[in-house]
C-alpha cells in the first residue's frame, strides 16, 4: 500500500546551467487555487530550486519571492538573485567522531525540550536551510551506526532477519513491508535504552507528539518556520527504498521520530506545500534528530486538600518508578485512574509503574472518611408503603447503609434469594404501590410529583418518562420530593456506588455479594409494558444524580459491573444510604459528546470550594473542541486539561469532540500521458474518497482535477476523515479513459495531512 508522502512525485525544474549563476529568468504565470479560480490581488509564495543533474541531486541555486497578482491573476517575478549552494558534501569518517561534531543542547522555551543542535551526521549546525555541511546522515528506521547511514554507503537486495545486518550497506526493500528487516520489529529505537539508538547517550528519537509540539511552536508551518525555529532544520532530502538514490537535497526534509504506525513510521515532513506529520516505510534513509533526556510522568490528586502525591518527573522508557499517594487527616486513598495500564497495581496507594516512550499523567483520586465511624443503632424502623418496617444497618466504606433493598423481607442469603429482591421502584416516585413488582400498568403519564395512585406508568416516548414534564429535583437528599428511605436516609449519589463497587473483591455480581451490603440481582421492569426482566442476572440500583433527562444507577451482572444512565421509567431497586453528618460533597459529573469520541478524568464527590483538576482525552479520529455545561466553575472551557472550583450544589460538564479531518492532495504528472491533450482533455480522479466510486466526471466538484499553472500537473484537494481509501485516475468522462484497467487500484491511508 503506498500511503505515505514519501512515495510522493514532485514538480522539478531542470535546466542546463553555465558555470556561473543566471544573470536573470523572467518568469510568468496566472495563479489559481485549487478549485480553478483566478487568485487576484494576493502575496503568492514562490520557492525556486535548481537540482544538479535530475530530480535526485542537490540544489545548486534556491531562490524565495513573493509578489504580488494583479487583478486577472498574473504575476511577474525575476529571477536573478539566486544563491548558490556548495554541491560538494562534507568527507565525514564515521568512528570516533571529531570534537567539532559533538553536538550543543538547544532549548525550545515554548515546548520546554532540549534537543541536539544539529542532525546526527553533520559537521555543524545549519547556517541555512541549504547548508550541506549540516545534512548529516540518513538512516534507514530502527537501524544503528552501522555506516549504512552515510550518503554515499553502498547497497544490496538481501533483507536482514535480525536487528544488526552486520553490514554497512543501505537495504533495498521492494516487498510488502517496504522494512529492510524482516520480520519487522516494532521495537527498535524506543527510548534512549532502545534497542540501536543512534543518538548520544541520554539521548533518543523524538515521539511524533514531541515533534508535533515542535512544529506548532513555530512561526510559520514551512521549511523557513523549521530554520527559524531552536532547531535550525535544514533541508537534506533522503533517499528511496527502492533504489537507494538520494532526492530532493535542498528541497525537501524528513526527520525521523520513535512512534510506528502500522507497517511504517511517523515522521515530520517538509515541502513546497508545508510541514505533515506522514508514514514513511522504514527502508527509507532520512534524517535523525535527537531530543535529550526521558518522558514525563505527571502525578496530581483529585483533590486539592485531600492528599499528597510522590514520583513526578522524567524518566526513561522501561525504568521502574515508585509512586505513592498519601491521604491527608480525614481522608483515604481510594485508586489511581488515568493512565493506569502502566501501573502494577492502580487500587494500591503504593505501587510500581513502568514508563512507556511517552509523556503520561496519573490521578491520585481520595474520597472523604469519618474517623472513628459506626452505624449507631443496629436497627431502623420506619413507615414503608403504609406499614411499619425494621431493617437493620450495615458499615461499608465509611458511610452507613440499609442491610437490603427497599422492600425485601430479609438481609440476601445468596444474590439471587427472591426474598431479599424487594421492590422496584420507578426514578423519583414516593412509595405509594406502584414498586411492587405485581403492580397494575397505565399508559397515562403524570403531570405532577405524585400520580395519585400505585400503577406502574409504561411509556414509549422521549424522554421516557412517567412525568411530563420532567422533574429533575426528585429523590435529593433526605429531604427530597418523594424520597422513599428513612428519616436522615436517601438515595446514595453515583459517587458514593462508585466508592463502593471499588471495594469489591470482583467487579461482578459475586464481588457485590461478598460486600458487606450483600447486593442482589432483582431484575429490572421495562418502560414499554412494565415487564420482570432478568431476575436472578441483573442488578439495577438507582442513584440520586441525574444526567440530562437521565438518571445515573449502578449496574451489576454475573460478569461484569458498572456506572451507567438510564431512563427513568424503568423499574429499578434502591438501597438507601445514612446522610453524612460531616462536610457536604457536591457531584462534578463528567460526559463525553458524541460517545465514543475520547475519555474524561476527574469525575467525583467535591466539598464546595475545593479545587480539582479535569482533563479531556480524544480518541483517535477525534480533536477536543471544548467543555460545556457549568463552565462557569471551571478556568478555561476551552482547554482540555483545567481546574474545577466547586460549588455549592451538583454540576455537570460535558467534554465535546469533533471528528478530525485531513487534507489529501492528490497531485498528478500527465508528462508522459500518451494522447493526452492539456488544452481539451479533463483529469478526473475518482474511487472512495468522492464517495464510492461514482462514475468519472458525474460529480466534477469532488472528482475534477485542476492543472497548475502552465505545467503538466494536475492536482486535487479532499477533505476527509482518518481511514483506508481508494482511487484511480482518468482522462475525460466515463470508465474508458482510465489508468491500470483490470489491475488494482491505489489505496491510501490517511491519517494526517497529506500530500502525494
Amino acid at each position: 500500500m503506498k500511503n505515505s508522502l514519501l512515495f510522493s512525485a514532485a514538480l522539478i525544474l531542470c535546466t542546463s546551467l553555465m558555470a556561473q549563476a543566471p544573470q536573470g529568468i523572467r518568469h510568468q504565470a496566472v495563479i489559481r487555487n485549487t478549485q480553478g479560480e483566478i487568485v487576484s490581488g494576493d502575496t503568492i509564495g514562490i520557492r525556486a530550486n535548481i537540482l544538479q543533474g535530475d530530480a535526485r541531486g542537490t540544489a545548486v541555486f534556491v531562490e524565495n519571492q513573493k509578489p504580488q497578482s494583479n487583478e486577472r491573476g498574473l504575476i511577474t517575478s525575476e529571477k536573478g538573485q539566486i544563491i548558490p549552494v556548495s554541491s560538494t558534501p562534507a568527507e565525514i569518517v564515521r568512528g570516533e567522531e571529531p570534537e567539532n561534531m559533538k553536538a550543543n543542547d538547544v532549548y525550545n522555551p515554548i515546548t520546554g525540550k532540549v534537543w541536539m543542535d544539529r542532525n546526527l551526521g553533520a559537521s555543524q549546525v545549519a547556517t541555512s536551510s541549504t547548508d550541506v555541511n549540516s545534512y548529516g546522515d540518513l538512516y534507514q528506521w530502527g537501524r544503528g551506526s552501522d555506516g549504512h547511514q552515510l550518503r554515499t554507503s553502498g547497497t544490496t537486495t538481501t533483507i536482514s532477519v535480525n536487528d544488526s545486518p552486520g553490514h554497512d550497506n543501505f537495504i533495498i526493500a521492494n516487498d510488502d513491508s517496504y522494512d529492510w528487516r524482516s520480520p519487522q520489529n516494532d521495537n527498535l529505537w524506543q527510548g534512549v535504552n532502545g534497542v540501536n539508538n543512534p543518538c548520544p547517550t541520554g539521548y533518543r528519537l523524538p515521539t511524533e507528539a514531541e515533534w508535533n509540539a515542535e512544529r506548532l511552536s513555530w512561526s510559520s508551518n514551512d521549511d523557513a518556520g523549521a530554520f527559524a525555529s531552536p532547531l535550525k532544520l535544514p533541508l537534506a532530502g533522503y533517499r528511496h527504498f527502492s533504489d537507494g538514490s538520494l532526492y530532493y537535497s535542498g528541497a525537501i526534509f524528513a526527520y525521523w521520530s520513535s512512534t510506528v504506525s502500522g507497517i511504517g513510521t511517523r515522521v515530520i515532513f517538509c515541502d513546497a506545500w508545508g510541514v505533515f506529520i506522514e508514514n514513511a516505510a522504514r527502508a527509507m534513509g532520512i534524517s535523525t534528530r535527537c531530543i535529550k533526556g526521558n518522558h514525563n510522568l505527571n502525578l496530581w490528586a483529585n483533590l486539592n486538600d485531600a492528599g499528597t502525591v510522590t514520583g513526578s518527573g522524567e524518566y526513561e522508557a522501561g525504568a521502574q518508578v515508585v509512586i505513592s499517594a498519601t491521604a491527608n487527616p480525614g481522608w483515604e486513598f481510594v485508586k489511581w485512574t488515568g493512565d493506569t495500564q502502566h501501573l502494577d497495581n492502580e487500587n494500591s496507594g503504593n505501587t510500581t509503574l513502568t514508563m512507556p516512550a511517552y509523556d503520561i499523567s496519573i490521578i491520585a483520586s481520595f474520597a472523604y472518611q469519618s474517623t472513628g465511624f459506626t452505624c449507631g443503632l443496629s436497627t431502623v424502623t420506619f413507615t414503608y408503603n403504609g406499614e411499619l418496617a425494621i431493617y437493620g444497618t450495615v458499615e461499608s466504606e465509611g458511610q452507613c447503609w440499609l442491610d437490603r433493598n427497599l422492600g425485601a423481607s430479609r438481609v440476601a442469603t445468596i444474590s439471587t434469594d427472591a426474598q431479599a429482591y424487594g421492590d422496584l421502584f420507578q426514578w423519583g416516585r414516593g412509595d405509594d404501590g406502584h414498586q411492587a413488582i405485581t403492580s397494575e400498568i397505565t399508559f397515562t403519564l403524570s403531570s405532577s410529583d405524585t400520580p395519585g395512585h400505585g400503577d406502574f406508568i409504561v411509556t414509549k416516548n422521549s424522554p421516557w418518562d412517567w412525568r411530563s414534564p420532567q422533574n429533575h429535583n426528585l429523590w435529593q437528599g433526605v429531604s427530597g420530593v418523594n424520597n422513599p428511605c428513612p428519616s436522615g436516609y436517601r438515595l446514595p449519589t453515583w459517587w458514593e456506588f462508585l466508592v463502593e463497587r471499588w471495594s469489591w473483591n470482583t467487579s461482578n455480581a459475586e464481588g457485590a455479594f461478598n460486600s458487606p451490603l450483600k447486593f442482589v440481582v432483582p431484575g429490572y421492569r421495562d418502560h414499554d409494558y412494565g415487564f420482570h426482566f432478568n431476575a436472578g442476572s441483573w442488578g439495577l440500583y438507582w442513584s440520586g444524580s441525574v444526567e440530562d433527562s437521565f438518571t445515573e444507577v449502578l449496574e451489576i451482572r454475573s460478569t461484569e459491573s458498572q456506572i451507567r444512565v438510564l431512563r427513568r421509567a424503568y423499574g429499578l431497586s434502591v438501597r438507601c444510604i445514612r446522610d453524612s453528618e460531616h462536610s457536604t460533597y457536591y457531584n462534578l459529573d463528567l460526559d463525553v459528546n458524541p460517545i465514543g469520541a475520547g475519555t474524561v478524568i476527574g469525575a467525583g464527590g467535591y466539598e464546595a470550594g475545593t479545587q480539582g483538576i479535569i482533563s479531556a482525552t480524544a480518541n483517535p479520529g477525534w480533536e477536543f473542541v471544548n467543555w460545556t455545561g457549568d463552565t462557569d466553575c471551571i478556568d478555561d472551557p476551552n482547554s482540555a486539561l483545567t481546574t474545577v472550583t466547586m460549588p455549592e450544589y451538583n454540576i455537570s460538564l460535558t467534554a465535546n469532540f469533533s471528528p478530525a479531518f485531513f487534507d489529501l492532495t492528490l497531485n498528478l504528472d500527465m508528462s508522459f500521458a500518451p494522447g493526452f491533450n492539456p488544452e481539451t482533455d479533463l483529469v478526473y480522479v475518482t474511487g472512495t474518497l468522492a464517495g464510492f466510486w461514482p462514475v468519472p466526471g458525474s460529480d466534477p466538484d469532488n472528482q475534477l482535477m485542476t492543472r497548475v499553472g502552465e505545467t503538466m500537473i494536475w492536482t486535487k484537494t479532499f477533505t476527509l476523515p482518518p481511514g483506508d481509501y481508494q482511487y484511480k485516475y482518468f482522462v475525460n468522462p466515463g470508465w474508458e479513459g482510465g489508468e491500470w484497467s483490470g489491475e488494482p487500484n491505489r489505496e491510501i491511508t490517511v491519517a494526517g495531512d497529506m500530500v502525494v
